[in-house]
C-alpha cells in the first residue's frame, strides 16, 4: 500500500486484512480542496474516490483523529466495493464503538445515522450499541 498519509499506513494495512490476506496493489492519495477532504484510491487498477466535509476540530490531535477515521473509511468503502463485501461493524473495525457513539451523541445529539450511513455499520450492530448505551 502506498499513501501520502504515511502516519496511518499501519491502520490502512490493518483494514485491508479484514477483506483479504492476498497482496493488493493499493495507491491512496489524500488532498484537501474547498472545505473537503478528498481520498483517491486505486485498488489493483480500479479507481475509487471519496469526498468528506472537513470536520470541525479544536486542535492537532482532533484533526489527526478525524483524518485517520476518514482514511480508514475510504479504504473500507473501496475494498467493500472491490470485493462486494460488507462487514458487520463497517469501518469501525478496531475502534471502540460505544466510545465513538458517546462522542457523536455529545457532538450531534445522535449516533445512529452516523453509524449506519457514514461508517457502514449494520443495523443489528447499531441496535446493539443503542441497547448498551
Amino acid at each position: 500500500m502506498n499513501t501520502n498519509l504515511i502516519e496511518f499506513l499501519a491502520e490502512g494495512k490493518e483494514t485491508v486484512k479484514f477483506f483479504t490476506n492476498e497482496e493488493l496493489d493499493i495507491k491512496h492519495i489524500f488532498s484537501e480542496e474547498n472545505g473537503k477532504w478528498l481520498h483517491s484510491l486505486n485498488v489493483d487498477g480500479k479507481e475509487y474516490s471519496y469526498s468528506f466535509d472537513v470536520p470541525k476540530y479544536n486542535n492537532e490531535l482532533e484533526e489527526k483523529r478525524y483524518k485517520k477515521r476518514y482514511f480508514k473509511l475510504s479504504i473500507y468503502k473501496a475494498l467493500s466495493s472491490h470485493f462486494n463485501k460488507e462487514l458487520p461493524w463497517g469501518a469501525l473495525t478496531g475502534i471502540r464503538p460505544t466510545k465513538l457513539a458517546y462522542s457523536q451523541l455529545e457532538e450531534t445529539g445522535e449516533f445512529v445515522d452516523f453509524f449506519t450511513n457514514v461508517m457502514c455499520v449494520s443495523k443489528e450492530k447499531t441496535n446493539l450499541i443503542k441497547n448498551i448505551l
